[in-house]
């Protein structure tokens, strides 16, 4: 690669010298290029910072013109970007130009098509990173440089028809999503009977509800479970606002687990569990197993003589409306420290229908969103095969696998 381009890293000039920083959009300024301003694009029309003069000075930075092509050496290593503009770039990018005799659309998927073999270099470094002279030892085949346009012309072709259908497939998911929340929504807040009469909730993101349904408070339904395990012999559980509850043996969890699980707090078949730190992402769920959670956790187990459908429940608290409720009344500095206290969640208001009309919602939302969740999948594995067939196709372009000579 050193023989055939010319690449130049970048640097940092100090970030406590002011007179060094400005706007992105200061036409005073050079625009500086971190990896967050080229990850996820193809190319960088534009930068969240820019140099001044001084700042390009105090660590003589690179400037690159259009079409330098940029790859991130750290944090994100293999993402790839060609620049729009004239800028610099920071120590985690290499800026790279290509000698005439390679065509830079060529050289890009070249090193795209590297980008695992990258990857696998970093995990068995030490430093978690690449440098320019590991990129420079790299070697490709070069055909002529005619051949290189007419493989760059192709895969532009054929790599943009398959980008355009997984875009569309990742927003058909998004619709999809969006549909899902809609039926549990309406569903848990105005009934499957679409003639019901609707008055106030007194719930302000959910302000009606059918008129025969009781307005409660969840102290009317919950108490806290103040049960903790003697022994921690029991199957420790996680709650996902994607999952609901689950042993966290079934799951991939890289978290810090403690040595013992003695004092957890022991949840049974029907409770409700909300995790106190993530309920305003909706990470919470009624329970359909025995085990223990973290002390952090809140868990609220129904009255005795209550008799009500626990699926229809874990509906009722993961839609959007509670969810919103619940994180107006959750206490915290910043949104990601919200906490829901379990005296302030007993303080909330409630709907509550016939235990009847529980079990119809709930039957209703299990048929619908298992058809949706099918279609979700159906699109995610449709993006999954494409992005396969796009790594396979640069491939074999670059690697000579495949004859184009007949591709227009």
């Amino acid at each position: 690669m050193k023989w055939d381009t010319k690449m130049v890293a970048g640097g940092t000039p100090p970030t406590s010298d002011d007179s060094f920083w400005l706007d992105g959009d200061d036409p005073q300024g050079v625009p500086f290029v971190a990896i967050s301003d080229m990850s996820r694009r193809t190319s960088v029309r534009e930068a969240a910072k820019s140099l001044s003069s001084a700042g390009m000075r105090s660590r003589n930075m690179p400037v690159g013109s259009p079409g330098t092509l940029l790859l991130a050496m750290y944090a994100s290593v293999g993402e790839l970007a060609f620049l729009d503009i004239e800028a610099t770039w920071n120590q985690a990018i290499l800026g790279i130009t290509p000698c005439d005799s390679v065509d830079p659309r060529f050289l890009g998927y070249v090193l795209a098509d590297m980008k695992q073999d990258l990857l696998r270099d970093v995990r068995s470094n030490t430093q978690d990173n690449l440098n320019a002279g590991q990129i420079g030892d790299l070697w490709f085949q070069k055909p002529s440089i005619q051949i290189q346009r007419q493989i760059a012309d192709f895969l532009d072709l054929e790599i943009a028809s398959i980008d355009n259908l997984m875009v569309q497939q990742k927003r058909l998911v998004d619709l999809l999503r969006e549909r899902r929340s809609t039926v549990i929504d309406r569903a848990v807040w105005n009934g499957l009977d679409s003639d019901s009469e609707l008055t106030p909730t007194g719930i302000g993101p959910a302000p009606i509800a059918p008129s025969h349904w009781l307005r409660l408070r969840n102290k009317n339904i919950f108490s806290e479970a103040a049960n903790l395990s003697e022994d921690g012999s029991e199957e420790l559980l996680t709650v996902s606002h994607l999952t609901g509850i689950t042993p966290r043996s079934e799951k991939n969890v890289n978290m810090f687990e403690a040595e013992s699980n003695v004092g957890y707090r022991v949840v049974q078949p029907r409770d409700l569990v909300i995790n106190t730190m993530w309920a305003w992402m909706g990470a919470l769920g009624v329970s359909s197993i025995n085990g223990v959670v973290s002390p952090a956790y809140g868990v609220y187990r129904p009255h005795s003589d209550l008799d009500f459908d626990p699926k229809y429940f874990g509906y009722l608290y993961r839609s959007r409306p509670y969810i919103v409720e619940m994180t107006r009344h959750s206490r915290g500095i910043w949104s990601s420290r919200f906490r829901l206290y379990p005296e302030v969640f007993l303080r909330l208001n409630i709907v509550v229908p016939p235990v009847n009309e529980q079990q119809q919602i709930a039957a209703h939302l299990d048929e619908q969103t298992a058809k949706i969740d099918r279609l979700i999948a159906e699109a995610k594995k449709i993006v999954e095969l494409a992005n396969e067939r796009r790594a396979a196709l640069i491939t074999a372009a670059v690697t000579d696998k495949i004859d184009i000579s007949g591709a227009a």
